[in-house]
């Protein structure tokens, strides 16, 4: 009988300490700190996309020949469609981007030589320009330069001269990723597109006129 007893005391005993030792594992393991992987980087998505843009120019018209020349105003709106592509390696964006814009609106020289009276202003407008950003969160804010093209309208009255040139431009803007496949984007733009000639038969003599300026835009783009 005593032997029975102390069988069962020893069994208690040594299922009572199992229990407990697996208790404090179960401690160690609730208590345990949790493994937290930082979220990856997101940006306005990789892939080719399409979109619209729109626009104000603070531009300027610089009208020279080998005596005298003058600057005047020449404010600009534009709008048309965007084409480009994003790549991803971390958290950097990278890819290209081209613009197709009509614009209108003049700025007139009044009577400062050497074209007394003429007008310039820009017909259309567009770029090729590489992109590079780095994805804070929904954002992508990013640096932005490449060749710019465009038709300088230029002349005296009803008279009119028309050129089509390429220089440079270069920028910077933020683009957010709104949902789905859906970004939206402000920008801004300087460029420069060298010099066009307004012939004698539109501006009274044969008349430099280097545009350049400031553009401001909006647009909307769909990745696909």
């Amino acid at each position: 009988m005593r032997r029975l007893a102390l069988l069962l005391l020893s069994t208690v005993a040594f299922v009572g300490l199992s229990a407990d030792a697996n208790a404090q594992k179960a401690k160690r393991a609730v208590y345990k700190a949790p493994v937290v992987k930082a979220p990856p980087p997101s940006s306005s998505g990789s892939g080719f996309y399409l979109g619209v843009n729109g626009g104000y120019g603070w531009n300027r018209a610089h009208f020279y020949n080998a005596v005298t020349g003058t600057s005047i105003n020449v404010p600009t709106g534009m709008a048309g469609l965007t084409f480009g592509y994003n790549a991803q390696s971390s958290a950097f964006v990278y890819g290209f981007e081209t613009d197709i814009n009509g614009a209108w609106n003049k700025g007139t020289n009044g009577i400062a030589a050497p074209c007394f009276g003429c007008q310039a202003g820009l017909t259309y407008f567009g770029t090729v320009r590489g992109r590079l950003g780095y994805a804070v969160g929904q954002a992508l804010p990013y640096f932005t330069g490449g060749f710019a093209y465009g038709g300088i309208e230029s002349g005296i009255g009803v008279a009119r001269d028309y050129d089509n040139r390429g220089g440079w431009t270069a920028g910077a803007g933020v683009e957010y990723a709104l949902g789905g496949s859906w970004s939206a984007k402000t920008e801004y733009l300087y460029f420069d597109l060298g010099r066009a000639i307004c012939q004698a038969s539109a501006c009274g003599a044969d008349t430099a006129v280097k545009l350049y300026g400031n553009l401001l835009r909006v647009g909307l783009n769909y990745r696909f």
